[in-house]
């Protein structure tokens, strides 16, 4: 009979251990995990998630006086165009039935003119030609362009959502069966 008795205290004090333990693992596992999983994000750094490429023209013009040193000519060029976020940015969360990641929204990360990409077309003579300072406002102008292009194209939204897209399925290991929500900031 004392066996028993000591056989159910054992029972009933492991009981309250593990129970004792799974409330207290329940408890600090949703905070401890958003802190591991918003370090595994901020190892990425910069996250291109859309890119474009562009072929743009457009009239320029460099000088004042006619014939003398006024040029006019046409500039055909190619642009690549990279969108995305600073992953380090992001905000992670975590319950114990989802993660949520708050992102920043797309930005214009870089465009990418190379100079064999970029060709001039004369449509006038003049004596003095603009030369290199010409090359280098056009490619200025290229660049605004391209911007300009990129943020109506829709070319940001694609980015975001793409951005969605890469962030749960970089975290969906590591969050096990809850819900991952990319919420933008």
């Amino acid at each position: 009979m004392k066996k028993a008795k000591v056989i159910a205290a054992v029972i009933v004090l492991v009981f309250f251990v593990s129970a004792g333990m799974f409330y207290y693992f329940k408890q600090i596992r949703p905070a401890s995990d958003a802190a591991t999983l918003q370090s595994k994000l901020k190892n990425t750094s910069e996250l291109t998630t859309q890119e474009l490429i562009y072929q743009g023209v457009f009239r320029d013009e460099t000088g004042s006086i006619p014939f003398i040193n006024k040029d006019k000519f046409l500039v055909k060029y190619k642009a690549t165009v990279r969108a995305g976020f600073n992953v380090s940015d992001a905000k992670v969360t975590a319950t114990d039935d989802t993660v949520t990641v708050t992102i920043p929204h797309a930005k214009i990360q870089s465009v990418n003119i190379q100079a064999d990409d970029i060709k001039f077309y004369d449509t006038n003579f003049s004596i003095f030609d603009g030369g290199k300072q010409a090359a280098i406002e056009a490619e200025k102008k290229a660049e605004k362009n391209t911007k300009k292009y990129a943020s109506k194209s829709g070319l940001l939204d694609a980015a975001d959502a793409n951005g969605s897209k890469v962030i749960k399925a970089f975290l969906s290991d590591a969050a096990g069966e809850r819900d991952i929500i990319v919420k933008f900031k």
